[in-house]
């Protein structure tokens, strides 16, 4: 009796997890940015690192670095512990259990997409193009960026001017929409909506 319980029990909290997971785009999109990063968007994250570079450095080979709770290690000093944040876990090769093919695969599981530190140092990559105008490699960053910390308005806005650079109109205004989407009450929403202003009268005016 207690082993069909259980088994109800989880298959409703199935069937839940499902019905959440269906949601509208728009929607899923915002979890999404909540949840990477718990709130904290990707300028958060770079202006934590800034504020992190102008204090002081007590210690001249730090091992840790960490930026509003995410830390990795850098390696550069004696340590004997692991990063304190999500260290990577092994996940044990697949084995193929089909006989008709030969070649084992080995490939390990896809890990979690939500990455905000890495996400801020290809920001932070993509920004220094973008000022020395090379709008390719700083679309390329960005990109990535994008991938890993999804939903991130800043990121979106970046995606938007960088297109903007290149003449690629139709493409900047879907990534300013979503900057929109993405955080309508963040400071990036509002350059969005200029930008989407700026493209559409001049888009009237030809």
């Amino acid at each position: 009796m207690r082993v069909a319980a259980v088994f109800v029990a989880v298959l409703v909290s199935m069937t839940l997890q499902a019905q959440e997971s269906a949601g509208s785009g728009s929607a899923a999109k915002g979890q999404i940015a909540t949840s990477c990063g718990g709130g904290h968007t990707v300028d958060d994250y770079l202006a934590e690192k800034n504020k992190i570079r102008r204090k002081r450095n007590k210690n001249p080979l730090p091992t840790d670095s960490c930026i509003l709770g995410w830390c990795r290690e850098t390696g550069a000093g004696p340590s004997d512990k692991l990063p304190t944040s999500h260290p990577r876990q092994e996940t044990p090769p697949t084995q193929v259990t089909d006989p008709h093919q030969t070649e084992s695969s080995s490939k390990p599981a896809p890990a979690d997409a939500c990455d905000p530190y890495s996400a801020a140092q290809d920001v932070e990559v993509g920004d220094f193009y973008y000022q020395d105008k090379s709008y390719r490699p700083a679309l390329s960053r960005y990109e990535s960026a994008l991938k890993s910390k999804p939903g991130d308005p800043g990121i979106y806005l970046r995606l938007g001017n960088t297109a903007e650079k290149l003449g690629d109109a139709e493409r900047a205004l879907r990534e300013y929409q979503s900057s929109i989407d993405a955080g309508p009450d963040q400071p990036s929403a509002k350059e969005a909506r200029a930008a989407i202003e700026r493209i559409s009268s001049r888009k009237s005016s030809k």
